[in-house]
């Protein structure tokens, strides 16, 4: 009897030893160390490198320090330890909702700085005057590649920093529609009343030069 107890009391000791690792590692860099000489295979070391991320979130920088990097805000925070306390943690959320709602203000800013582009544009387009606007070919051969020159005068107390332009080439004298599709949109700089003088290459219309019809279309405005 006293010999199976004795057994029994090494076998207890054994077990205990065993699953007890004196040299726990005490951060992310000594975990994934640790990892890579206890893992058998690539599927068990990122079992276990992946268990070293959750029990050691920051990790530790050349100069001893120790920085968290928050997947959610895209940002580093640089905490006391390898594990963030609770008060860090309730640092971290509140910069992390800082973020979202400084985000959010500035979409909100941008959103409405362009609807009051497009509101100034669509005032600025009343006053947008197309003083001349010609056709010409590239070539005295071949008139299949075109040059549609245009002079634009700004009439807004605003500066035209976008227009949209449609033109329609045909071999005969033609109307300008009401409404046309737009052809071009290009970036401008035109100062209230000031004038432009804007050229675009196309192969719109027929080898025969007839009319143009050109229209500005859209105007964006600051």
């Amino acid at each position: 009897m006293i010999r199976i107890f004795q057994l029994a009391v090494l076998a207890t000791v054994a077990v205990v030893l065993g699953g007890c690792n004196l040299f726990s590692p005490t951060n992310y860099e000594d975990c994934a160390a640790q990892a890579a000489k206890d893992s058998h295979g690539n599927d068990g070391l990122r079992i276990l490198v992946n268990q070293c991320s959750i029990d050691f979130p920051a990790r530790r920088q050349p100069d001893g320090t120790f920085v968290y990097y928050d997947l959610q805000s895209q940002t580093n925070y640089e905490v006391k330890g390898p594990k963030p306390s609770s008060d860090e943690w309730k640092w971290i959320e509140g910069e992390r909702q800082k973020q979202i709602t400084q985000k959010e203000a500035a979409k909100q800013a941008q959103s409405q700085s362009y609807a009051d582009s497009i509101e100034k544009g669509n005032k600025a387009l009343q006053l947008v005057k197309v003083i001349s606007a010609v056709v010409t070919c590239q070539s005295p051969n071949y008139c299949g590649r075109k040059q549609v020159t245009a002079t634009i005068q700004n009439g807004s107390d605003s500066t035209i920093t976008q227009i949209g332009v449609g033109w329609v080439i045909s071999a005969t004298k033609i109307e300008c529609a009401p409404s046309m599709q737009l052809s071009d949109r290009s970036t401008v700089n035109i100062q209230p009343g000031g004038k432009a003088v804007l050229s675009w290459e196309t192969l719109d219309g027929p080898e025969r030069i007839g009319s143009l019809c050109f229209q500005v279309l859209s105007a964006r405005a600051q």
